[in-house]
């Protein structure tokens, strides 16, 4: 199964790309003592190290007068007045804020520790550093915050070659979150897939591996999002071996690291 552009999937994804810029993830923010710190974390988990060519979110104080969202691409490397060099090199920037700036890890950025400098629209500096390695998988979920329900859509091919897309989530307005749907896999003559979105994985995306409720499931496709800068697509079909199973645990697999 190649991966394809322009679909519904696509069009979920427009959406979390939009929520993971919007959240001011608090553990990281709460954890800033000084207007000049700042931290670096996968924009997909919150977590470290990150990759290049991976979507990573800046956390810090006073970083911009406004918010700002890229709008043309290539991505540009400096919004509102906001740039960010990592080792030197400017970075991609997605979305720029007074607390957050999501920015894209330049390709060709050396494993190790890297210094991260950003100039701010005010013209101040800030500092840091962040580890760069050669995977590190981060899913997105539709919670944007890297927990609960995976950020996908379920792809479903019917004995005719027929694609239909269905959701595997709905938003409660009572918990104010998204909770999973369960799916329906239909007779055997049908296939059913999930379209997943992670970050991260890029330079190991031959090797991935899925674990969707304790089996192992290589990917029918995986690799670079032929729509968003900085994603991995990963298309996986659900093993019949689930049904009756409830709904079970995902998790990514890359370079023996799991999301």
């Amino acid at each position: 199964m190649r991966i394809t552009t322009r679909s519904f999937a696509a069009v979920l994804f427009t959406f979390l790309i939009a929520a993971v810029a919007l959240v001011q993830w608090p553990r990281h923010s709460a954890a800033l003592q000084t207007n000049t710190a700042i931290s670096v974390v996968s924009a997909g988990n919150y977590l470290a190290p990150v990759t290049p060519e991976g979507i990573v979110a800046l956390f810090g104080q006073g970083l911009s007068s406004q918010i700002f969202k890229a709008n043309t691409k290539p991505l540009p490397t400096s919004l509102g007045g906001v740039s960010i060099r990592v080792n030197g090199a400017f970075a991609p920037l997605f979305f720029v804020s007074p607390g957050q700036i999501n920015f894209l890890i330049p390709a060709g950025t050396a494993t190790g520790l890297a210094n991260i400098a950003v100039f701010a629209s005010d013209g101040s500096t800030r500092t840091g550093t962040v580890e760069i390695a050669n995977a590190a998988p981060a899913l997105f979920t539709f919670n944007a915050d890297g927990n609960g329900v995976a950020a996908a859509v379920a792809l479903r091919v019917t004995a005719n070659n027929t694609f239909v897309y269905e959701p595997i989530a709905q938003y409660d307005a009572t918990a104010n979150r998204w909770q999973s749907l369960s799916l329906n896999l239909g007779p055997a003559s049908e296939r059913l897939f999930l379209i997943l979105y992670a970050s991260g994985a890029r330079g190991v995306a031959n090797s991935l591996r899925v674990l969707l409720g304790g089996i192992e499931v290589t990917p029918a496709a995986a690799g670079a999002s032929p729509d968003f800068t900085g994603v991995e697509q990963i298309n996986v079909e659900i093993p019949r071996a689930l049904i009756g199973r409830g709904r079970p645990n995902l998790s990514l697999i890359a370079a023996n690291t799991r999301a």
